[in-house]
């Protein structure tokens, strides 16, 4: 499941050239999470969470943009996600700073 093409390509990119390296074990998924960490960052210019597991598995999460991605390449799977913007302004921090009108809608959001 990707929501980013360009994205799939890189964490592809990342296993094809660790797979090509005959020291390379593929259990070490350790190895896949760090270089697919520090490729996406790289190429996205953006911080970046990266799992790898020998098993499949589910998550939720949440990221930045379309920036999302779990893949398959044999039997790895890998996860990669961009890390959600920390410097966007709270909600609880707009309520402290501004009045807020909530209109005439009975739920409290117009």
């Amino acid at each position: 499941m990707c929501c980013n093409p360009k994205l799939e390509q890189v964490m592809r990119d990342v296993y094809d050239e660790l797979s090509s390296d005959p020291k390379w074990q593929s259990c070490n998924v350790q190895k896949i999470a760090n270089a697919l960490q520090n490729r996406t960052q790289s190429v996205f210019n953006t911080d970046f969470e990266a799992l790898a597991g020998l098993g499949d598995f589910a998550s939720k999460t949440h990221f930045y943009s379309d920036l999302i991605c779990k893949i398959e390449v044999q039997g790895r799977f890998m996860l990669s996600y961009a890390t959600p913007n920390r410097h966007q302004t709270l909600r609880s921090d707009l309520a402290d700073d501004a009045i807020v009108d909530m209109g005439s809608s009975s739920v409290g959001y117009v």
